[in-house]
């Protein structure tokens, strides 16, 4: 039951991540919502396209073929992972990525309904993205159940595991989004005394330095408040 109790852990956890992100967002722009802001380090979001290719598909369904077809998998399993992914990102992605960010597309939808500047072009690539996504949904539940039944040796049955499942994905991308994870604000304050405005950016500055100098490619804000005039 131990790795029971570890994926249970793992899923508070994840939850409890979700439902703070969500009482401590500061807006609800849709932008925020979908794309966190578009303040996505490369750290963070290469981590994030990790996590979103560790599925359910990818563990349990590659560990499955293998077992049943042998060394063929790791060929084309790698060739997707390590190949197909990486430059389609690379060729296709940085340039859809700069497209939105220049005029604010949030999704597939709005880009191609704008290129074409046609309403239905957008209705039919929705159809066709739910069409594609559903089943992958499906299969997800479907190994979480398996999971849990699995190291649980019995105890959690299999329509109950995907259910858990489920309901803890499905709560945190319904208040957070799909970027939960990446979202989370870590601050906190400082009072010190400073003669002059100009010395106290320069703090600010020197504040925001030392996160860059451990930590590259972090990306945050400093806010300067003037509290009182001795």
């Amino acid at each position: 039951m131990i790795p029971a109790l570890v994926v249970f852990a793992y899923l508070g956890i994840v939850l409890y991540i979700g439902i703070f992100a969500f009482r401590t967002r500061q807006t609800a722009l849709a932008e925020d919502y979908f794309l966190a802001g578009r303040s996505l380090g490369p750290t963070v979001f290469l981590l994030s396209l990790f996590g979103s290719n560790m599925t359910a598909f990818s563990i349990l369904g590659a560990s499955g073929h293998a077992f049943a077809n042998g060394i063929v998998t790791y060929g084309l399993m790698a060739s997707s992972s390590a190949l197909i992914i990486p430059v389609t990102l690379l060729v296709i992605g940085t340039r859809l990525w700069a497209l939105g960010k220049r005029h604010g597309f949030m999704t597939p939808v709005q880009m191609f309904r704008d290129r074409w500047e046609c309403g239905h072009i957008g209705t039919v690539i929705f159809v066709v993205q739910a069409v594609l996504l559903v089943p992958y949904i499906i299969i997800a539940v479907m190994g979480g159940g398996t999971t849990l039944r699995t190291v649980s040796n019995g105890v959690v049955p299999f329509w109950l595991g995907g259910a858990i499942v489920s309901l803890v994905d499905n709560t945190i991308t319904v208040l957070d989004g799909p970027f939960t994870e990446a979202k989370e604000l870590i601050g906190g304050y400082a009072v010190t005394e400073v003669r002059t405005k100009e010395e106290a950016i320069e703090l600010g500055r020197r504040l925001l330095q030392i996160h860059l100098d451990n930590w590259p490619g972090w990306e945050g804000s400093c806010e300067i408040r003037q509290l009182f005039v001795a």
